[in-house]
């Protein structure tokens, strides 16, 4: 991500710029902790609970390529509407 946004022109005009990577890990992480703490406000759930989800798909994973999550979720929305 941090050489992405050091090499990427679009990313450098859209985006804060950091001056090195535990500076984009820290401010990632206070980001993560007040979108989960307005998530629990709003709807008083845990959004970082996967158990609450019907589906969840790691997009990190090298072999979830766009078809093979495409897929995944259309399989998944199929035999939710047919149950």
């Amino acid at each position: 991500m941090f050489e992405d946004m050091k090499n990427n022109e679009e990313r450098q005009n859209t985006e804060a710029s950091y001056s090195d990577v535990l500076e984009l890990e820290k401010d990632a992480f206070s980001r993560y902790e007040s979108e989960n703490k307005r998530y629990e406000a709003f709807y008083n759930v845990d959004p970082s609970d996967y158990d609450q989800y019907d589906l969840v798909i790691d997009t990190g994973d090298k072999k979830n390529s766009i078809d093979v999550v495409t897929q995944r979720i259309m399989e998944e929305y199929l035999k939710h509407i047919n149950a």
